[in-house]
This record gives structure tokens, C-alpha cells and sequence, in this order.
């Protein structure tokens, strides 16, 4: 006993204690008694969660947290991620954003009319016609405004026939410029509709992520992932209201796709890796299977359509996580009996 208390008392790295003795003496019995003695007398560490890196998925991010405020912090996000879809689908619904719509769909229609007129102008002037066809848009010769048959073409004479095809070369050069410019006033549409739905979005989010921000203002790493959450949802708005023809957003093509977008919202949630909530003082944590990743953890895989994925949430703790800010008690004999476990503990 007087061996464990001056062992206990060395507060320095590599220090461990090894306790031997016969089968059946109380070893393991009266370590585990003294450790918790000392024990309740500690600091109790903190909660270690993973979160999603914005900037590099595949390199989570920490956090550490008071404990018992890791699982809230999970529970929390959790219900922001169900009021964020009913805010976000509620927002698209109001008539406010049907009007906003609207005003958008009539300015881009004075900007394409006058460019379509323009066409129309161009080709008139030069005896042609614009006919839509299922292959696109095509000039038409016409005379006094009505369409010049095949057989009328044929009957011209060759400097008429030269003519006529200068003219078409023509038109369709100016279907060609203007269609281009009708192909860029498009997407300038898509890129003003998008910056609608995410103000939209970021509107109807702000309040949930106040929220949040005023209660763990104390806690500087949350705040920063949730306001790196604010700006990532407006980007990714399919996964928070119900798309149709209206979206602008791209269609799931596939069951995969699907399933796939659906799960992006679990960047929003969090991994605790330790919850150390109703934890009086400091761990002890007794490992009878010491395995490499019974100690070290380990990061598994979900099957999606026949497929393995895996994220930051897949990442499971091991008993140094557990341990860590108190004791870990081990059999040696175990521990050399697994591969690797003790070149890892090392």
C-alpha cells in the first residue's frame, strides 16, 4: 500500500505501477479499491468530441468540453438539425419568398425579350424567319413574310442562291451571339435564384444558431464550428427542404445519390468520444480484453447500397480515451499477449 501511494503520487510521464504477486492475493481487488479512493479526490476531466472539418473531411476536429456538457452539446445539435429543416422548408413557403421569386422571373424576362426582338429585327431585315425546332433554333428564308418553300429555292438563280445563303450565314451567326448572350443572362438567373434561397436560408437559421452561440459562448471551439455551420447549410439547402422542379439545386439521379445527400446533415452532429457526465473525480477504467483497438480505438464503416463509407462520426474511442485524466488498469500478461498492443502502449 505504501508502494501504490508513493506511485500514485510520481505525476510524470512514463510512470506506470506493476503490481505482482499470486493468483487469488487481492491484486487487482486492492488496486481497483485504492485507485477509486484516490480517485474521487481529483479534477474530473473534461468530454472529447470529433466534429466535421469544413476544410478537410477526412482530418476531424476536437473539441473539449466541461463534463456532462459533450452530450448536451450532442442532444442540442441534434435538435437543431430538426428545427433547421422546419425553419428552412417553413421559410420556402411564405408568400414573401413566392413574390421575391417572382420579381426575379419578371427581370430576367425584360432582360430576354429585347434580345429576342433583337433576333427577330435582325432577321427580318435580311428576308428570314426564327423557327424553334426539337434540334433548336433555325433561320427561315422568307419572302413578304411568308416561308420560302424548297421548291421556291431551287427555281433561284445562282447569284439569288449565293445571296440567299450569304444572308443565312448571316442569321445564323447572330442566333449563334445571341443565344450565347440568352445562355449567360441563364445562368446569371440560377446564380440570383441561389442567392435568394440561401439568404432565405441564412435568415431562417440565425435565431436556432443565436441560441447556441449564447450558450457556449464560454466555449471558444464551438462557437467557431457552429459558425462555420451557419455558412456551410446555406450551400447545401436540398438536404433541408423538399426538392422539386422549382430547385434550382441538382436532382439525386440514383438511390446512392440519394442516400447520400440525406446523410450529409450528420456533419452537423457531433462524435463524443468521451462522456464523462455524473463522473465523480477522475476515471478509473479497468480493460480486461486490452486489444490494440480495444486501447487505441478505432474507426469503422457503414455499407450504403453495397458500398462502405466512413466519416468522423464512425471514429470510436478506446480505453486510453476513457482513462484519460485518471487510471487505466491492465493485466500485463493480456496486454503482452495481444499483437501490437504493447508496442502501442509504448
Amino acid at each position: 500500500m505504501e508502494a501504490l501511494r508513493f506511485g500514485v503520487g510520481i505525476d510524470s510521464p512514463g510512470y506506470n505501477l506493476f503490481a505482482t504477486g499470486l493468483s487469488g492475493s487481492g491484486r487487482a481487488t486492492t488496486v481497483r479499491a485504492f485507485l477509486n479512493e484516490i480517485a474521487v479526490h481529483l479534477p474530473t476531466p473534461g468530454d472529447w468530441l470529433h466534429v466535421h472539418n469544413f476544410d478537410q473531411a477526412d482530418r476531424p476536429k476536437i473539441l473539449k468540453l466541461p463534463a456532462g456538457r459533450g452530450r448536451e452539446l450532442a442532444a442540442d445539435m441534434e435538435r437543431f438539425i430538426q428545427q433547421a429543416r422546419q425553419q428552412i422548408t417553413h421559410a420556402f413557403e411564405t408568400e414573401r419568398y413566392g413574390e421575391r421569386r417572382r420579381e426575379l422571373a419578371t427581370q430576367m424576362a425584360h432582360r430576354r425579350e429585347p434580345m429576342i426582338e433583337e433576333l427577330g429585327d435582325f432577321a427580318r431585315k435580311r428576308d428570314f424567319g426564327i423557327e424553334a425546332t426539337p434540334g433548336g433554333i433555325v433561320a427561315v428564308p422568307t419572302h413578304q413574310g411568308k416561308p420560302i418553300t424548297p421548291e421556291d429555292v431551287e427555281r433561284l438563280s445562282e447569284s439569288e442562291h449565293e445571296d440567299l445563303q450569304r444572308r443565312g450565314t448571316e442569321v445564323q451567326t447572330q442566333i449563334a451571339i445571341i443565344f450565347r448572350r440568352l445562355g449567360q443572362l441563364e445562368r446569371e438567373g440560377i446564380e440570383l435564384l441561389a442567392s435568394l434561397d440561401q439568404e432565405i436560408a441564412r435568415f431562417a437559421i440565425e435565431p436556432l444558431l443565436h441560441g447556441l452561440r449564447d450558450k457556449y459562448a464560454q466555449e471558444q471551439g464551438v462557437v467557431e464550428h457552429l459558425g462555420r455551420i451557419g455558412e456551410d447549410i446555406p450551400n447545401h439547402l436540398p438536404d433541408f427542404r423538399q426538392t422539386g422542379p422549382e430547385s434550382a439545386g441538382p436532382q439525386p439521379t440514383s438511390p446512392l445519390e440519394a442516400a447520400l445527400a440525406s446523410d450529409h446533415t450528420n456533419r452537423y452532429r457531433v462524435n463524443l468520444i468521451v462522456d464523462n457526465t455524473g463522473l465523480d473525480g477522475a476515471p478509473v477504467a479497468v480493460e480486461t480484453n486490452p486489444t490494440y483497438y480495444n486501447l487505441m480505438g478505432r474507426v469503422e464503416y457503414r455499407a450504403t447500397f453495397g458500398t462502405m463509407f466512413t466519416d468522423f462520426r464512425q471514429i470510436k474511442g478506446g480505453a486510453l480515451h476513457r482513462a484519460n485524466g485518471g487510471f487505466l488498469i491492465l493485466e500485463a500478461a493480456d496486454v503482452l499477449r495481444n499483437p501490437f498492443a504493447w508496442e502501442a502502449l509504448m
